[in-house]
């Protein structure tokens, strides 16, 4: 390690496909955005990059994404980044049975109720906002508090209460939101 000019790395570099990947057990993640949502077949064209891909999600237990429709269609309508998760990628059809889907949101949170309504806003694309809710099972990490930056990762719609229902919210450190460029100093 004394002699940077001595020193030589190899790698082997395998492809996947998508045999290996739906053999392996383990979920696997497609982020893009959404295009052509048919709520009838439960389909939508998950655009990633310079791939298309239709996805599936008429599998997806209601009980467990409660008004997912709702929650693509305002993916769609807000160019929201959307999150597939999935244990069958058939890329040779370009196709996708998604298991679970989410819908990302980056901003700065407000308003925070918690028990027993368990309510926030969040600011994003610096002038729009969507009201969420952090019920459990919802996942916080990091301290949440008014005025905190944060990335929310929402998988449905309570339409009694016209609010989102977030997942998981993972609250970004201070240092963490100037270092990144998020907001200017």
């Amino acid at each position: 390690f004394g002699d940077p000019a001595a020193c030589s790395v190899t790698m082997k570099v395998a492809a996947v496909n998508a045999t290996d990947m739906n053999s392996s057990g383990r979920s696997h993640e497609v982020t893009g955005s959404i295009q052509d949502l048919s709520a009838a077949t439960g389909t939508f064209t998950l655009v990633a990059g310079s791939v298309s891909l239709t996805v599936d999600y008429s599998g997806i237990n209601p009980a467990l994404q409660k008004n997912i429709d709702t929650l693509l269609l305002t993916a769609q309508t807000e160019s929201l980044p959307v999150i597939v998760q999935t244990g069958d990628i058939a890329i040779e059809t370009g196709t996708i049975a998604a298991n679970r889907i989410f819908v990302k949101v980056a901003g700065t949170v407000s308003d925070i109720e918690d028990e027993p309504e368990w309510e926030f806003d969040l600011t994003y694309q610096s002038t729009k906002t969507i009201e969420g809710s952090h019920k459990s099972p919802a996942v916080i990490e990091g301290v949440f508090v008014n005025g905190a930056w944060v990335n929310v990762r929402f998988d449905g719609y309570d339409a009694a209460n016209s609010e989102f229902l977030a997942a998981s919210v993972e609250v970004l450190p201070a240092a963490d939101v100037f270092r990144r460029g998020i907001i200017k100093g």
